[in-house]
């Protein structure tokens, strides 16, 4: 009779357990991320690869910018670009003089508008901040870069919402 008790019992034990994918809160999803269209394809970086920074101090080394970047390792991409003029707490709109995409392990494209000649920066495309606080931003975003042969690719409606990261 002890046997048949425990498979009874059994199926009440486990009826009550999650898998953890069941649980939301166990797999959260993060509301941070930055994406762009490259070539109609749309890519897609989350929040636990991906930051931003700002530099307002204009120290010798560099001036003041703003960067937003991030990667996914699955598919082995990554995104970054750097703005002329950090932020002020406002809204603003930044020349971006530094872009990357890296579409896969073997195409890289970039654009280094001579980081240091600040006197004659080229923008290579634009940054809109478009809400700012002392913990996220939130904008839109467009470049150019190129390969090493000088192809050149389009990042296009990119949008961002990051953590600062200091």
């Amino acid at each position: 009779m002890r046997p048949l008790y425990l498979l009874l019992l059994i199926p009440i034990l486990f009826s009550g357990c999650k898998k953890s994918s069941d649980d939301p809160s166990a797999n959260p999803v993060s509301t941070y991320f930055i994406q762009a269209t490259v070539e109609g394809k749309i890519y897609k970086f989350d929040g636990k690869n991906s930051k931003a920074s700002n530099d307002i101090t204009g120290n010798t080394q560099t001036t003041n910018y703003f960067s937003v970047g991030g990667s996914n390792d699955e598919e082995v991409t990554y995104i970054q670009f750097t703005t002329i003029g950090g932020l002020t707490g406002k809204p603003a709109t930044l020349p971006i003089f530094y872009s990357i995409f890296k579409k896969n392990r073997f195409e890289i494209y970039d654009k280094n508008t001579n980081f240091y000649n600040y006197n004659n920066p080229v923008s290579v495309g634009t940054c809109n901040v478009t809400r700012v606080d002392n913990h996220e931003v939130e904008g839109t975003f467009n470049f150019d870069a190129y390969d090493n042969s000088n192809k050149m690719i389009s990042v296009k409606n990119g949008s961002f919402k990051l953590k600062f990261t200091f």
